[in-house]
């Protein structure tokens, strides 16, 4: 791995796509970068495509990106690529060892996700279920999305979910997660609200789905009879 390929590939990105660690075109013409790996612009037309990133960080956040063709398929560490105008993950690593964050993009859905070991930020998206859920995150934050169901939860494995309330979204599926953390709601939601929520779900968090019964009736008699399915 030598400066002339990471001069290379500055070249053929016009700029778009460049390393300050080192960078190896493959016998396939893909490209293995050691180090962290910055994407300022769209490079898809380029014809470059990455293989892997070894031991640094991708940043695509805020890049204009509409696509992810040509990432990398292995990030081994945290991969971000936030405030684009994503409306899918198709061509997302399939595998990111530390955080994925996709939020502020334009997704309906989560399919195409990478499996992630550690987090996932997919926040302030258009997302109604979380189908393609990624399996034993330890953390999901996924605040402002119109969810209309959270039943994809269940046979997740997920560590703690982090989320805002909506009046009509059914809150039982978070008793499969380990920790729920409400961040808040509607606009004009009052605090009180949102703490007797987070209270609810943390008296009973440790017996997981099989508080269901009791967790129902306490979102029922402190006013949340909506959110009780």
């Amino acid at each position: 791995m030598k400066q002339k390929d990471k001069d290379r590939l500055r070249q053929l990105t016009g700029g778009n796509a460049y390393t300050t660690g080192q960078a190896q075109q493959n016998m396939d013409g893909t490209w293995t970068i050691v180090g962290d790996l910055n994407i300022v612009a769209p490079f898809d037309q380029s014809g470059v495509r990455f293989k892997q990133l070894m031991g640094g960080t991708l940043h695509a956040t805020g890049a204009g990106l509409t696509t992810l063709d040509g990432f990398p398929t292995i990030v081994q560490s945290s991969c971000f690529v936030g405030d684009n105008q994503l409306t899918s993950l198709e061509g997302a690593p399939r595998v990111v060892s530390l955080m994925f964050s996709c939020k502020d993009n334009q997704l309906a859905s989560l399919e195409g996700a990478p499996n992630v070991a550690g987090m996932m930020n997919v926040s302030s998206n258009m997302l109604t279920t979380l189908e393609y859920l990624p399996k034993n995150l330890k953390l999901l934050i996924a605040a402002d999305n119109p969810f209309e169901s959270l039943s994809h939860l269940e046979g997740s494995g997920l560590g703690k979910i982090q989320l805002d309330w909506q009046p009509k979204l059914g809150l039982l599926p978070l008793l499969y997660c380990q920790e729920v953390d409400i961040l808040g709601g509607p606009k004009g939601t009052p605090v009180e609200t949102i703490e007797k929520l987070n209270s609810i779900f943390k008296e009973y968090q440790s017996r997981g789905i099989g508080a269901v019964l009791e967790v129902a009736a306490e979102l029922a008699n402190a006013g949340f009879k909506d959110n009780v399915h």
